[in-house]
This record gives structure tokens, sequence and C-alpha cells, in this order.
């Protein structure tokens, strides 16, 4: 899915997010409880905003991570990614790689350092 559409869809989701919990607040819930309008669609509006800023945080999560069916660039794409490792002596292990997270181990000799 395109990145524009992405974020519209976000976008959208925010709004609603926003319109939906004020307007039934407001509208159906509150006047059970609360008689004056104005103190009602306050309540019913920050209502609806604590939960547009929970999605507001989801849709620039899910706009802006790449699915697995999205390739990064065009290399990745075609399946013609090539790595080397030039320039001199290779002294102990070598991780080649792209958006690697969390902790990364190489067994029992992780942390001790390799004589230059």
């Amino acid at each position: 899915m395109r990145l524009t559409v992405r974020w519209l869809i976000a976008g959208v989701v925010t709004v609603a997010a926003f319109a939906v919990p004020a307007w039934v607040c407001g509208a159906f819930l509150l006047p059970l409880v609360i008689k004056d309008g104005g103190v009602r669609w306050a309540i019913a509006t920050a209502a609806g905003l604590a939960l547009a800023a929970l999605m507001a945080l989801w849709g620039n999560w899910y706009a802006t991570t790449e699915t697995d069916s999205e390739p990064s660039s065009e290399a990745a794409a075609s399946g013609e990614v090539h790595n080397t490792i030039s320039g001199g002596t290779v002294r102990g292990p070598v991780i080649q790689g792209r958006d690697f997270s969390g902790p990364i181990t190489l067994g029992d000799d992780a942390g001790r350092r390799l004589p230059p």
C-alpha cells in the first residue's frame, strides 16, 4: 500500500476516533447525568480528544511501518542484493544486515575484545 494511502487512512481513523465518542457522549450518554449543555459538550470533547490522541499515535505507527509485502528498495525487490567486505583483514565475527533491533550476541565470546 502506498505511503500516501496509509497516511490518509491514519488521518481518517484519527478524525473518526474524535468525532464518534464526542458525539455519542455529548448527545446520548452525558445528558442523562449532566443537564448543562456547555459542561456536557466540554466533557464529551475531552473524551473524544483523549481517544483521538491514542489513535494519532497508532496512525503514526501504521503510516510509517513497512510491511513485509513492501520492499524497501528496488534492489531488494529484484532480489539482486550483494554484500561484500573489503579493505583489509577482518578479525572476528562480522554481521551484515539491515534494521537489527535488540541485543545481538555471537556466542560465548561476544563480550571479549579480539586483539588488533
